[in-house]
């Protein structure tokens, strides 16, 4: 908008355009405060090598991955959907039942999981998760509109589609568990199927469609979104490459993987090839945003190398490499992309608070990272000082949640003067 147009606005317009400012901050201020609540689970378990902790390991990993992926994930991912692309329906009713509905989910999840375990309470607040995503999906293939983003539109439109296929494994659990028994691979594998998809398609492709509204527009990537689709389905038989060992399912696997990974570095690259444009949102924005590329970028090369057979068997028996990667898609990919693109479109006020947070939780990802692959390869040389590299996991994980409170703090949705959103 130029300045002239701000000049002749009234105090009705400006209030009305504000609306949706706020209206998406009190999504981002939901999501990041699920994602202190999943930091603080992942600090406890971090102290179990450290502390002698009689609560059961297993409750606090699925309360943790659940609170992460399903509460912090899907909230601000689709909370900035709807603010790039449903603008017009963020007061409707529809995306605040969704929303209050899958804060209450994931409310229950945090606290049935941290409890139970897997049991009815919390396999019922999963459910319910899974009705607000379905009707979230839904009302966006109805509603949504280019906004004039058409391929970050194109990308969002895919990012919905692969969370309804994500689905198809949780839906699976149940016949297979009766018919088959969880000790068959096919339990596992619908597990693995609904993580990969919600991962790398839903989760990812959706930051990947935020990522591109702070991009140049560009109409010579669309064929991008295409090598991206085209190659996610083959990602999956890395997962059926470790069950049944056939090199064939390493070969799809790969060209899978390389098809996504062009995909990518076009969709991304800046209007000059090989530069990335930032964007001038200040120092926090253009250290996020490059932590959430580079995150991509090694992901998708992590993924691309463990084609080779003798880093496919490593991964699938290293516990350390799997949280390595997994937290490289979530904290690094996906968490860094949205909390950059929310703080690009104002839903994170500037400030002590926002500065510091984005500092704590860029340095607590690194030093993490460093760690995890790290510690893998320590382990194999025989390197004995696993006590000192536990505690550093413990030390650096205690930068999250801090640092993730002072972003939430930023997001927090109050109104300032004449009921105006601040």
């Amino acid at each position: 908008m130029k300045e002239q147009d701000v000049l002749h606005m009234d105090d009705h317009d400006i209030l009305q355009k504000n609306n949706g400012v706020h209206d998406a901050r009190v999504w981002v201020f939901a999501a990041l405060a699920l994602f202190v609540a999943a930091a603080i689970l992942g600090l406890l378990m971090r102290s179990y090598p450290l502390f002698d902790i009689a609560w059961p390991y297993r409750h606090l990993i699925h309360a943790h991955s659940h609170t992460a992926l399903l509460g912090f994930g899907f909230t601000a991912a689709a909370g900035l959907l709807a603010r790039q692309f449903l603008d017009n329906y963020l007061k409707g009713n529809s995306l605040k039942w969704i929303l209050a509905i899958n804060v209450l989910a994931s409310v229950g999840m945090f606290i049935a999981f941290s409890v139970q375990g897997y049991g009815a309470v919390s396999i019922a607040f999963s459910t319910l998760h899974l009705v607000a995503a379905y009707w979230f999906c839904a009302f966006f293939l109805l509603k949504a509109k280019k906004n004039g983003q058409a391929l970050g539109y194109s990308i969002a439109k895919s990012a919905v589609l692969w969370q309804f296929v994500s689905t198809v494994g949780i839906w699976t659990l149940a016949p297979v568990s009766v018919r088959l028994g969880q000790s068959h691979w096919l339990y596992e594998g619908s597990i693995q199927f609904f993580l990969y998809f919600q991962f790398n398609g839903w989760l990812g492709m959706a930051a990947m469609a935020l990522l591109v509204s702070c991009l140049p527009r560009s109409s010579s990537r669309f064929w991008s979104v295409g090598l991206l689709n085209i190659g996610m389905p083959f990602g999956y038989f890395l997962n059926l490459y470790w069950v049944f060992g056939r090199g064939w399912m390493l070969a799809v696997y790969a060209l899978g993987m390389s098809l996504q990974l062009v995909g990518m570095v076009w969709l991304l690259r800046g209007p000059k090839a090989g530069i990335v444009y930032v964007g001038d949102h200040g120092w926090a924005y253009r250290l996020l945003l490059l932590g959430a590329l580079f995150s991509l970028a090694m992901r998708a090369l992590f993924q691309l190398l463990a084609s080779m057979p003798w880093i496919a068997q490593a991964v699938g028996q290293g516990r350390n490499l799997v949280i390595g990667h997994i937290h490289l898609s979530m904290i690094g990919g996906v968490g860094m992309a949205l909390v950059a693109v929310a703080l690009a479109q104002g839903m994170l006020r500037p400030g002590r608070a926002m500065a510091w947070g984005s500092a704590l939780l860029i340095v607590g990802f690194v030093i993490t990272e460093a760690v995890l692959f790290g510690q893998t390869w320590f382990i194999k040389a025989g390197v004995g000082f696993q006590k000192g590299m536990d505690l550093m996991l413990f030390a650096a994980s205690m930068l999250f949640p801090l640092g993730i409170g002072g972003l939430a703090y930023s997001a927090w949705p109050h109104r300032g003067p004449k009921g105006r959103p601040a």
